[in-house]
């Protein structure tokens, strides 16, 4: 029975993920939130499920962390197949570029790196021991850590399409996405394998935008197109974004080690 854990689970991408494996028998999944009482989605959806676990952690806090992966451990028996990093901020408030307004740039900065970059430095190694021990204890199946990322933190993608807005957010993936490849340096050796993977761009708006973040969605648009001429423009669906990243992961190898993919599997980021 494969087990599978997901920061973030509350809603957007982490929810469609839990469904989706809530969905598959003989899964056990652990979705991860930082407050049940908000969790009312992801609670309706565990109810009569007795394989689908929602458990309580914050990825800034290692002591919840900590409780969480006891939990986990004392579930399955020590061990943890896969674990999938989706918990971060979602967008930064403000989409400015980085000669505008210091003082709430740098505080978006702090924001990032502490969740995207250092909360995902205390998720994974939280729950690291239960990946190793399932690397140890099966030759069937490669236990992986997935960290999702964005195509707005690639270079190229900057470069050429020109993007100068959301820099903290572009900054604080560019260097999530160096924490992965440095776990997988460090862990080159066991049945491990770590992924940066992007979703793609996903529509998971819970409301209407504010006036200056859609003005910075029409900018995005443009500079997507001049990016990628043949994108159709529309936005994917959680559904599905993560039946397209379950196809990358379920193909991961060894080459794939420490990479930055997109949900396509390749460099394809829209």
């Amino acid at each position: 029975m494969p087990s599978y854990l997901v920061t973030g689970a509350n809603r957007g991408i982490g929810f469609e993920f839990v469904k989706q494996l809530g969905s598959k028998p003989d899964y056990t999944v652990f979705g991860l939130v930082r407050d049940k009482a908000r969790s009312a989605d992801l609670l309706a959806f565990q109810n009569g499920k007795a394989d689908v676990h929602v458990i309580e952690g914050d990825i800034t806090k290692p002591d919840t962390l900590k409780k969480a992966a006891e939990y986990v451990s004392n579930t399955t028996g020590g061990t943890l197949d896969v674990l999938i990093n989706n918990a971060s901020l979602v967008s930064s408030p403000h989409p400015y570029s980085l000669d505008k307004y210091p003082e709430a740039l740098e505080a978006d900065f702090l924001s990032f790196f502490k969740v995207s970059v250092i909360g995902t430095v205390h998720a994974t190694n939280a729950f690291l021991p239960l990946i190793l021990s399932s690397a140890s204890s099966s030759t069937a199946f490669t236990p992986k850590v997935i960290t999702l990322g964005s195509g707005m933190g690639d270079l190229d993608v900057i470069i050429k399409a020109g993007i100068d807005l959301y820099a903290p957010y572009a900054a604080g993936k560019a260097a999530q996405a160096i924490v992965v490849a440095k776990y997988a340096a460090e862990y080159a050796e066991q049945n491990v394998l770590f992924l940066t993977l992007s979703p793609g761009l996903v529509n998971t708006s819970t409301g209407p935008p504010e006036p200056e973040q859609l003005e910075a969605a029409g900018k995005l648009f443009v500079a997507f197109k001049r990016f990628a001429p043949e994108w159709d423009g529309r936005p994917l669906t959680p559904e599905e974004s993560v039946k397209q990243m379950f196809a990358v992961i379920d193909g991961l190898t060894k080459k794939d080690n420490g990479a930055f993919l997109s949900h396509k599997g390749n460099k394809e980021w829209l």
